[in-house]
């Protein structure tokens, strides 16, 4: 009994050991260590979620800048042109009506792209994100920077020019408005965070500058083109009728009874089927050159009769234009003065100045 006794500590103390080392490694699944590194795990995948990129979203972030930049570039063509128009008067009827077709079909496309990318657009742009960011920015600061010093010559020229300034100022004003357009467009596509109203401002900027414009295009030189078409027409191709005329008395060594007789079809044709060029012939005017028949040389030559004898029609051709149109100094140009004789003939039309009412150009046969 003794022995077992004796043996009895021994046992419990051997039975204790165990116990006491297996204590940590129940515990050590909720140490520190193991804790540390289950956060990070949970924490990196949102990360790699944001990060990753959106082909759909790159390209859709692609046509909302380079639509806006179409859209701007027409809208600088159609500043350009109202401005004109309005200062000096030019008809650039041609050129307003293709810039506001171009902005009315640009801007709705520019406008939707905008609104959804815009809910969409992150924060901070990572990855393709910024390169077409970058790329988009330069080039609309580059526009703007170019018509800043656009601008500044501009100014310069209106200090130092002693002639008409009208075409200056026009550059001047349509250069400022362009540099603002541009510059808007930079901010916009940069999306600085301290602006937070641009991102949604920018569109309702631009469609009602859009509207503005393209009221005022339409009620200036698009409503010009309307009322000066015939006026077009006329100085576009008179010339033409009157080189036919030419070509005809060299044929048949008379006038055309009537403009009829030629022939004429496209835009001429139409000039002459509407009735809006009057013929009225002047007569046959016979020539020499006393010059040429002292001579003795010339005279003996079979030539002499080509040069000295000049046989050639007179003949006007009248129309009536709605309204003037000057060159920049206020001058007119009827018909061809290096050409004409003592009496005012000529051999061709320059109409591209005129003035309102009824003009007669005195012409004659010949080149």
């Amino acid at each position: 009994m003794e022995k077992d006794n004796s043996n009895t500590p021994d046992n419990t103390a051997a039975d204790v050991a165990p116990a006491t080392d297996s204590i940590p490694s129940v515990g050590q699944p909720v140490t520190t260590p193991q804790s540390t590194v289950a956060e990070p795990a949970q924490s990196v995948q949102p990360v790699a979620e944001k990060t990753a990129a959106n082909p759909g979203l790159i390209i859709l972030q692609w046509l909302t800048y380079a639509f806006w930049g179409w859209t701007v570039l027409a809208l600088s063509f159609l500043t350009a042109t109202v401005v004109s128009n309005y200062v000096t008067g030019s008809d650039s009827s041609s050129f307003s009506a293709y810039a506001i077709a171009a902005v009315l079909v640009l801007l709705p496309i520019s406008f939707v792209c905008d609104s959804f990318y815009s809910k969409r657009e992150p924060a901070k742009k990572v990855g393709a994100e910024v390169w077409v960011m970058v790329i988009h920015a330069v080039l609309f600061a580059l526009f703007a920077i170019g018509a800043l010093i656009t601008a500044v010559f501009s100014v310069v020229a209106l200090l130092t020019s002693s002639g008409n300034s009208d075409g200056v100022v026009v550059t001047l004003v349509s250069a400022l408005i362009i540099a603002g357009f541009y510059g808007l467009t930079f901010l916009r596509t940069l999306n600085p965070a301290r602006i937070t109203w641009l991102r949604r401002g920018y569109r309702f900027i631009m469609l009602a500058t859009v509207g503005v414009l393209a009221i005022v295009g339409i009620v200036g030189p698009a409503a010009q083109a309307r009322l000066t078409r015939d006026d077009r027409l006329i100085s576009d191709n008179i010339s033409t009728v009157s080189s036919q005329i030419s070509t005809y008395a060299d044929n048949n060594q008379k006038l055309p009874e009537s403009l009829e007789a030629l022939n004429l079809s496209g835009d001429a044709g139409e000039l002459i089927d509407r009735r809006l060029v009057v013929f009225e012939p002047k007569g046959k005017v016979v020539t020499s050159d006393p010059s040429l028949s002292s001579d003795t040389n010339l005279r003996s030559s079979s030539v002499v009769d080509q040069y000295r004898v000049d046989t050639h029609w007179r003949y006007q051709l009248c129309v009536n234009y709605k309204k003037d149109q000057t060159s920049r100094y206020g001058s007119y140009s009827y018909s061809d003065s290096v050409n004409a004789d003592s009496e005012g003939y000529g051999t061709y039309v320059t109409a591209d100045q005129h003035p309102a009412g009824r003009v007669c150009y005195k012409l004659r046969t010949g080149y």
